[in-house]
């Protein structure tokens, strides 16, 4: 299977752990073109002398079509204990996940909200939808146009402008926050984050 479509793979049984596991502390991809091969890292597991994984057949149903091996180890165990034998070696690694990387995207995420609505002053509240690949905002804005579902807008990364990451962004009215269906390749409304809410002043 090419690259591309192993990586997307990786990407959604990453989403699918961290739901599973919030306490993952990160998460590597190691590519290969016929099994999904990743670690997790997480805090209080047992001590290793090298990388045990534990091999799971296709899932077709879960969107998983491809073999999986799983392995589990401590953070001061990477890329210090040996890797299974037919694997890469750590140098290979590719980073799906790391609980840093989460807390500075939700730093760029409010920055943004912030610059967005001060160009919009009618916007009433801004969801993120954390991904590691993709900033995603969802903007609440009375008066936006009727949607039978959210329709992002995409636009490509900037480091000039201090965007590290591809950024996606929705208007939706009130009424179908949380009711109309999100862009298929996002995470469902339950793991919205509010970023930003404006707070209404009475007289």
């Amino acid at each position: 299977m090419e690259r591309d479509k192993m990586e997307e793979l990786a990407t959604k049984l990453a989403c699918d752990i961290l739901k599973a596991e919030p306490e993952v502390k990160k998460i590597l991809w190691f590519p290969h073109g016929e099994e999904l091969r990743v670690v997790r890292i997480l805090d209080n597991v047992e001590k290793s002398d090298r990388v045990m994984a534990f091999r799971f057949g296709p899932d077709v149903r879960g969107g998983i079509p491809v073999p999986t091996d799983i392995a589990v180890i401590r953070p001061d165990e990477e890329a210090r204990i040996p890797l299974p034998a037919d694997w890469c070696d750590w140098g290979n690694a590719v980073v799906m996940y790391a609980e840093q990387a989460s807390q500075r995207m939700l730093r760029l995420a409010m920055r943004l909200a912030e610059a967005h609505v001060d160009s919009e002053p009618d916007i009433k509240r801004v969801l993120w939808f954390p991904n590691m690949n993709e900033l995603r905002l969802v903007e609440v804005l009375p008066g936006t146009k009727e949607s039978e579902r959210v329709k992002a807008s995409h636009f490509g990364k900037s480091v000039a402008y201090g965007l590290p990451v591809p950024m996606a962004v929705a208007k939706i009215r009130p009424e179908e926050e949380g009711k109309i269906p999100l862009p298929d390749d996002w995470d469902g409304w339950e793991h919205a984050e509010l970023i930003w809410e404006r707070i209404e002043r009475v007289a």
